[in-house]
């Protein structure tokens, strides 16, 4: 019994990959413009093609990819993360999706193929919202997978095309829905293109042998021919991308290999498309620049807008090394007893920390058993996400660490504050400080709405051991 599987970028998994069958092993590596792997029937070795272009065109295309500064100053990109996981949802579409042609633009479903990606844009921007990014990620993938199986897929190129496609419009292209029925866009068997290639079309898949099996045949004797009763003989293949374009059977529209004519401006025109669409993808985050920061895998605190503290890193008192005063400029300091002053400032030397090294400037707060707390001048705002972070130290000289809490507050005038959110949970080695992050998101009917935000660092007394506090942040992201 004949064997047969899918080429140029879907992958015919039931006929060989699962079955066990004994005349032929499929080995599948990395996904392709048209798929990574080797097809071996004992004793003879048919084509190996193992070029990850979808993998680089999505890289090449997102690496470069900067849509604003984050707040350090630094150009905002997709983290490595980020792109592990939109590669892998580019490559789900062979592997998962593999017999949906609009997914892949194949059998003359453009149509189909530009209402998936602009659906796709839809659940991008809701699952990004929503803070989703890792389903986001994958969203992206997929249609961009999509995106550049157009320009290998399809004849725009052999229609005289030099230009992109108009996959990121809100309307249905007209060029894509122009097909009419039983048209005739091949001729001999779909081999030859009737010429000029008009309208826009892609290739063919299906074939069915004798046996019901489906795709391409691995004999060598009819490698990359179709059985020609089994498809629209009136339309074109889609052809082997292991085939030369100028091989005797090497015809067929696909563009997926470098062995295929075109490929290199298929690639081109690829990554071209694949960063215009995640343009309009950003563009429909709009001013959510903590979606747009979840989707490309940054740190939301460094692309939401920075919220004023006076005197954050504690810097306001210059000291000497290992002096300390009971005052910290900008902040209020609460009722405490004990160590002579029990809250204040202090420029460590490195028998607190090694080499005297904190995490911003020299000085750091500190506390026995008193409170540090500061109003600002920023109120709640609705549809906002506020993440305040503070990096806390345990001095080498103090074996003990004491309690502490971090808190998020808003001011009621004549009222107790409301605690928005709190952290308590980090113990900090020796000579160490870890980051404490907290946060918290006010939707439209917020009660607190409107009221100031207050920053407070509380400690549990033990002794005399202190608490240290330093470089102090809050943002707000929409």
């Amino acid at each position: 019994m004949k064997t047969h599987f899918k080429q140029g970028g879907r992958l015919w998994i039931g006929a060989i990959a699962f079955c066990g069958l004994g005349n032929a092993m499929l080995s599948t590596s990395v996904e392709a413009f048209s798929i990574s792997r080797s097809v071996w029937i004992p004793g003879f070795i048919v084509r190996q093609v193992s070029d990850p272009n979808h993998e680089n065109i999505t890289a090449q295309a997102l690496t470069g990819y900067t849509p604003f500064k984050l707040s350090n100053g630094s150009d905002a990109t997709f983290s490595a993360e980020a792109l592990s996981v939109i590669t892998s949802g580019n490559v789900d579409n062979d592997l998962a999706a593999n017999n949906i042609p609009e997914l892949h633009a194949d059998e003359e479903r453009l149509l189909g193929s530009f209402r998936y990606v602009l659906g796709q844009r839809a659940r991008i921007a809701r699952a990004a919202r929503s803070g989703d990014f890792t389903e986001a990620q994958e969203d992206l993938g997929s249609a961009l997978h999509t995106i550049q199986d157009f320009y290998a897929h399809t004849s725009w190129i052999e229609g005289g095309h030099t230009g992109l496609a108009p996959l990121t419009q809100l309307t249905d292209p007209p060029e894509f829905s122009n097909i009419i029925g039983n048209q005739t866009t091949c001729t001999h068997f779909g081999l030859v293109p009737a010429a000029p290639f008009a309208p826009l079309t892609s290739g063919w898949f299906q074939a069915i042998d004798a046996s019901g099996v489906s795709g391409w045949s691995t004999d060598p004797a009819d490698y990359g021919l179709f059985e020609p009763s089994s498809w629209p003989h009136n339309k074109c293949v889609h052809g082997s991308p292991f085939l030369q374009s100028n091989d005797s059977e090497g015809f067929g529209l696909n563009k997926d290999t470098v062995l295929r004519a075109n490929f290199p401006t298929a690639y081109s025109l690829a990554v071209q498309a694949s960063v215009e669409y995640v343009k309009a993808v950003v563009a429909d985050l709009g001013d959510r620049k903590g979606a747009i920061c979840g989707l490309l895998g940054q740190d939301q605190t460094l692309c939401g807008t920075v919220i004023p503290i006076v005197n954050s890193g504690f810097e306001a008192v210059a000291l000497a090394d290992g002096a300390f005063v009971g005052n910290i400029p900008g902040w209020t300091i609460g009722a405490g007893v004990g160590f002579n002053p029990p809250v204040g400032t202090f420029n460590p030397t490195a028998a607190q920390f090694p080499g005297g090294i904190v995490p911003e400037g020299q000085n750091i707060a500190y506390s026995k058993d008193g409170t540090i707390s500061q109003v600002l001048s920023t109120t709640l705002s609705a549809n906002t996400t506020y993440i305040l972070k503070v990096d806390i130290g345990h001095r080498l000289d103090n074996p003990v660490f004491p309690g502490y809490s971090v808190q998020l507050r808003v001011v009621r005038p004549g009222m107790d504050d409301i605690v928005l959110a709190t952290e308590s949970a980090l113990s900090p080695g020796l000579g160490s400080f870890q980051t404490s992050t907290l946060s918290y998101t006010a939707n439209a009917s917020d009660a607190s709405l409107g009221m100031n935000l207050k920053i407070l660092f509380d400690v549990t007394p033990v002794g005399d051991f202190q608490v240290f506090f330093d470089n102090v942040r809050l943002t707000a992201t929409q």
